[in-house]
């Protein structure tokens, strides 16, 4: 339990409002925020925040939890399965991740998402990340790998 102490006398209740979910579907995103929480079982995991760019639905998060520790060698296979799906997706081209700020705002990708339902709660689950960007063909420095008879 985490202590608070935040006034709310002054706040304006509305009465009525919901949060809908989004429907289930393909949608253009980015990562609009990538935080590394400790589960409960002490584990890690990356909760990532896949913000809408454009459609109907611009501005809404769809929200993907990505273990990165974990006692079950099979969760955490997944899991950085996963991470390197939302790095390539995003355009990222280092064979490391050393902070998952370097994820945020960068190359839109799509996800498809569906909702399941489990123990009577409906949650939005991704089901894919598709790279949408052109990808770039790596260059070769051809001057540094090929000795030319003439310069000795």
């Amino acid at each position: 339990m985490a202590k608070l102490n935040l006034s709310i006398k002054n706040v304006e209740v509305q009465q009525g409002k919901t949060f809908e979910t989004l429907p289930d579907g393909r949608y253009s995103v980015v990562v609009a925020k990538a935080d590394v929480k400790e589960s409960k079982a002490g584990g890690h995991y990356i909760n990532f925040g896949y913000q809408v760019v454009d459609g109907d639905h611009k501005g809404a998060m769809v929200f993907d939890i990505v273990n990165i520790n974990h006692s079950n060698p099979e969760v955490v296979r997944i899991g950085m399965e996963r991470l390197a799906t939302v790095a390539w997706a995003t355009g990222h081209t280092k064979d490391t991740v050393e902070d998952s700020d370097e994820l945020i705002n960068k190359l839109p990708f799509e996800v498809s998402v569906k909702t399941e339902e489990k123990d009577g709660y409906k949650n939005l689950r991704v089901k894919s990340i598709v790279r949408t960007a052109p990808l770039e063909e790596k260059k070769t420095d051809t001057k540094a790998t090929v000795k030319k008879p003439w310069n000795k």
